[in-house]
């Protein structure tokens, strides 16, 4: 199910930083992005963007259906097991990402139920043999809530924004903001979808626009 099992809980600095370095490796826009805050908010981050990473592979590590929904159905139990856990149940699941995620829920008070609905457009969007848009966008708005809050949901630009991004696409042409400060580690990468094959310097500069001017 990804990495090595471990006992540890809360999750340790070698989680941590294990978790962190897979982000850097394969999704350096979000990891970039997620620079900009504390570290541990840039943690509760990382935790979801594991968690997010664990789903959006299923489709590349298994070739029959019903190995699919048993690894969904891994992350359901388990997803289902920190909310029991938090409740004085017993710890979670040994794991990595389970130990991240059992703290960043524990910390921050985001509802597994949301994390259950993650898990849920994502195994359809599996078995359907779609793209996992409303997954990734449920995922985003998860981020959101352990960063900003309840109000994250109800701010008209961060609406708009992810209407466009999970919608149609970004395009030059649209503009918003100003967006919450509390909002740009999990917003702020999205300004490189305006970008043409950025290199690195240009997409360090970008991101730190964003930040300072709270402008996707």
């Amino acid at each position: 199910m990804g990495f090595m099992m471990t006992e540890t809980t809360p999750a340790s600095d070698e989680i941590w930083s294990r978790l962190d370095q897979r982000l850097k490796e394969t999704d350096e826009d979000r990891w970039l992005s997620s620079r900009f805050e504390p570290v541990e908010r840039r943690n509760w981050i990382v935790a979801l963007y594991a968690f997010e990473y664990e789903l959006a592979r299923v489709p590349h590590v298994v070739s029959e259906e019903m190995l699919g929904r048993i690894r969904y159905q891994w992350w359901r139990e388990t997803v289902e097991g920190i909310g029991a856990w938090i409740e004085g149940g017993a710890p979670p699941r040994a794991h990595d990402v389970t130990a991240a995620l059992a703290e960043t829920v524990r910390a921050t008070g985001l509802p597994p139920s949301r994390l259950l609905k993650v898990i849920d457009s994502y195994e359809g969007a599996f078995l359907e043999g779609a793209p996992a848009g409303v997954g990734q966008r449920l995922l985003v708005e998860g981020v959101l809530q352990v960063l900003v809050g309840d109000d994250a949901q109800m701010n008209p630009e961060i609406t708009r924004l992810l209407d466009a991004v999970f919608g149609d696409g970004l395009e030059t042409k649209d503009r918003f903001g100003p967006l919450p400060e509390a909002a740009m580690g999990a917003l702020a990468h999205f300004r490189l979808l305006r970008l043409d094959t950025p290199g690195p310097l240009k997409k360090r500069f970008s991101l730190l626009r964003a930040v300072q001017t709270r402008q996707i």
